[in-house]
């Protein structure tokens, strides 16, 4: 079979063999960086193995040249691949006077590189931006964070600059930030961080120096604390019935009475509130006044006694009677009692008009005085 070619010598048509017109089989590479510079291997048959003036290779528009360093032949040469501008599919040529072979090439952009994260650390809730840089990392193919695709504001990224999306995570910890383009992948990390603790109560503000009693502290992302201080003393809490939200504390003890910062240390920050360190007797109960202070000998009507400490409450008593029924207050600060009909004393006389009213607690008592004043 006869094949011509388009070439004209001295005017003629001359026809060529089939076996002398340039094949290509294969490229391999057949896809690269824009930057050139790097051998590819072309198979075929009747290739040139050099460049002469009548013999080209061509990627696009731009000349190639053999790799000198290997040894071509008519079945395998070894070209080093000319830079392009932008990258996308061209044509690679083999043109000889018998013939022109083609090919496609396909470039790309390099590789991606991360230089820099402008946060590296974040927390786990997701959804803010942060800005990753470096290079060739437009059009990237998919951001993960650990596991999870993060996705970047095409608009107002570049080349050297991704604004990405932070996806939320389930735990916190380090994970790898990998950027993916069709080049290459580039990678950096990333910590996801529980927020900062905060503390609402303390359920007792004050305790006695000696400490060893618990008290419990409520908050936000108080788990996982790494250190509890009262003052300058360490504290202990129960890990085990304790809870994001709710610690369990030790209270250490104290060298000396008086206000302290009590401080909830986690990977992430700090919570701080005050604890007072007291001896005994600022438990003891106090009484500074009884609303009314007088009223009818049969009882039976409402009074309200204010102070301090009346909590466990042993007994109330206006003189020789006691109270059956009373309303105490959690604040410890007041007590709403049923005034009892007028006493007697062991030996059946009756109490004064003016009688004590004496309020009994587990650690001590205090009274003020009350006046019975007729029947109703």
């Amino acid at each position: 079979m006869t094949e011509f070619n388009s070439n004209q010598i001295l005017g003629f048509s001359i026809p060529l063999q089939a076996s002398q017109i340039p094949i290509i089989k294969s490229i391999s590479p057949s896809i690269g960086s824009i930057t050139g510079g790097y051998t590819v291997t072309i198979t075929g048959t009747n290739l040139p193995i050099k460049n002469t003036t009548t013999t080209s290779i061509k990627f696009g528009t731009k000349l190639a040249k053999y790799n000198t360093t290997k040894t071509s032949n008519g079945n395998k040469i070894f070209i080093i691949v000319p830079a392009a501008t932008i990258p996308g599919k061209v044509n690679m040529t083999i043109t000889t006077p018998n013939g022109i072979a083609r090919t496609f090439f396909t470039y790309i952009l390099p590789p991606p590189t991360i230089t820099s994260i402008t946060e590296s650390r974040g927390l786990i809730g997701g959804g803010y931006t942060v800005t990753i840089k470096g290079t060739n990392l437009l059009n990237s193919t998919t951001i993960m964070f650990g596991t999870n695709n993060a996705t970047y504001n095409q608009q107002n990224s570049t080349n050297t600059s991704l604004i990405v999306t932070v996806p939320a995570a389930a735990i916190s910890g380090s994970v790898d930030v990998t950027v993916k383009t069709l080049s290459g992948n580039a990678k950096t990390t990333f910590t996801y961080i529980l927020p900062i603790p905060t503390i609402t109560s303390i359920t007792e503000s004050r305790g006695l120096i000696g400490g060893g009693y618990t008290v419990t502290i409520t908050g936000t992302n108080l788990l996982n604390s790494t250190t509890i201080m009262f003052g300058t003393n360490n504290a202990t809490y129960n890990q085990q019935n304790s809870t994001n939200t709710s610690l369990i504390v030790t209270v250490p003890a104290a060298t000396t009475i008086g206000n302290v910062d009590v401080v909830v240390s986690t990977r992430y920050g700090n919570a701080k509130t005050t604890f007072s360190y007291v001896t005994i007797d600022a438990f003891y109960p106090t009484i500074t006044s009884i609303t009314p202070s007088s009223g009818p000998s049969n009882g039976g009507y409402k009074v309200t006694i204010v102070g301090t400490n009346l909590i466990d409450i042993i007994s109330i008593e206006f003189g020789n009677a006691i109270v059956t029924k009373c309303e105490p207050f959690k604040s410890g600060t007041s007590l709403i009692v049923t005034v009892p009909e007028k006493g007697n004393d062991y030996q059946g006389n009756p109490d004064p008009n003016n009688v004590d009213v004496l309020v009994i607690t587990a650690l001590d008592s205090a009274s003020i005085q009350f006046t019975y004043t007729w029947f109703n």
